[in-house]
């Protein structure tokens, strides 16, 4: 819809800008929505006598489980807190009137205005 309306000139409203900001982390919670049902789906394989829990339990000490887990935690919140430092800096970026913004682009060679290959 936004993409639309700008192609035809129109400016985005405010209530489509204020969705479009609201869908800024959308694609980090539906990777964690999915890494759930993925794990939370595995469960019912084990419970239908294919595969008994005690059977699926593992047999690394629970101190490798909690180093790995730890640093999948830290390595998750690092890159969390990246992507929104990125985001905030972009979104300050933009706002940032002492630039004048560009009104032209340049053409490349062997392409004409109208939108073809010359």
């Amino acid at each position: 819809v936004g993409a639309w309306r700008l192609r035809r000139g129109h400016e985005i409203g405010p209530w489509l800008a204020r969705v479009l900001v609201s869908m800024t982390f959308a694609g980090w919670v539906a990777l964690i929505a999915g890494w759930y049902v993925t794990e939370i789906g595995r469960q019912p394989w084990l419970v239908t006598g294919v595969l008994t829990s005690a059977d699926a339990a593992s047999t690394v000490p629970a101190g490798n489980i909690a180093l790995t887990l730890s640093l999948y935690l830290v390595l998750y919140v690092v890159l969390l807190a990246s992507y929104v430092r990125v985001v905030f800096y972009l979104a300050g970026k933009a706002r940032d009137k002492s630039r004048p913004l560009e009104t032209s682009m340049a053409v490349p060679t062997g392409f004409s205005k109208a939108g073809g290959v010359s």
